[in-house]
């Protein structure tokens, strides 16, 4: 009778568990869900009428207005420009300060993990004052160096985890029948953390395409990113474009997100 008490009030608390986290998912999740209902003409939104019927035209305005288009297109360039720039510094440098003992590690891995710590408004008054002096501001290698160095933290944390999880006996036993350090580093190494190369890499392309607060300081209208494009539509004007512009930046997120569940778990079974 006891047992089956317990059972009961297992099973009631895991369906109450359950529940809340359902609700708490829902609650977050509904903002969301009504920017992709105005994007599709299923609600009322600013400025986009009061009729309510399912309707792509929305995307057909997004898809031709020349602003907004040259937003995204520069907003992939420095997003993608900045993940290999991110993903080669991050697994340089985690693959040194994971492997290598020298003087000074701790200060350079504090070093290059300071973004983390330091607020984003503060970064981003650092590198206008910086990039302002050597003429940067304005121009896309400027985004691209800022966004690197905001993003490559990030890159590092996942890369950091990623390389603690590999046995460096394979590594040692390389370099016993012969291989080199670099090709111990490209042909055990690399494969092994293809993974969290894939993770971080869209971990960093996405951080990189969402960061407004950087880009809002050092861009200008050559230079505008979809992020300061959709704050600047916010500010001085009330287009329904917006919201298109919110719905595929979730689409974006998801899919990416996707991509990487399913590297992670394909590499779990064949690890397994």
């Amino acid at each position: 009778m006891n047992g089956d008490s317990m059972d009961r009030e297992t099973r009631y608390s895991r369906y109450f568990t359950t529940a809340s986290a359902c609700m708490v998912y829902g609650f977050l999740l509904v903002p969301s869900i009504i920017v992709m209902l105005i994007s599709l003409g299923l609600v009322s939104g600013p400025g986009a009428g009061h009729g309510m019927h399912p309707t792509l035209r929305l995307y057909y305005d997004f898809l031709s207005s020349p602003a907004w288009m040259a937003s995204v297109w520069h907003s992939a360039l420095i997003a993608c420009v900045a993940m290999v720039l991110s993903l080669g510094i991050g697994m340089a440098a985690t693959y040194g300060l994971e492997r290598f003992d020298f003087r000074g590690k701790n200060v350079i891995r504090g070093m290059l993990m300071a973004p983390l710590a330091v607020p984003a408004i503060i970064i981003s008054l650092g590198i206008y004052f910086y990039f302002s002096t050597i003429g940067l501001v304005n121009s896309f290698i400027g985004l691209i160096l800022a966004h690197t160095v905001y993003v490559t933290p990030y890159v590092i944390m996942t890369l950091t985890a990623g390389i603690r999880k590999l046995d460096a006996r394979l590594e040692f036993a390389a370099q016993l029948m012969g291989a080199g350090r670099q090709r111990v580093f490209w042909r055990v190494v690399l494969p092994q953390l293809r993974p969290s190369i894939i993770a971080s890499g869209l971990f960093a392309l996405l951080m990189s395409f969402d960061e407004v607060v950087i880009a809002w300081f050092i861009s200008g209208v050559q230079t505008e990113t979809l992020p300061v494009r959709m704050y600047s539509s916010i500010q001085w004007e009330i287009s329904p474009l917006i919201a298109v512009a919110s719905t595929l930046l979730s689409v974006l997120s998801f899919f990416a997100c996707i991509v990487a569940s399913r590297v992670r778990s394909a590499d779990d079974e064949n690890t397994a």
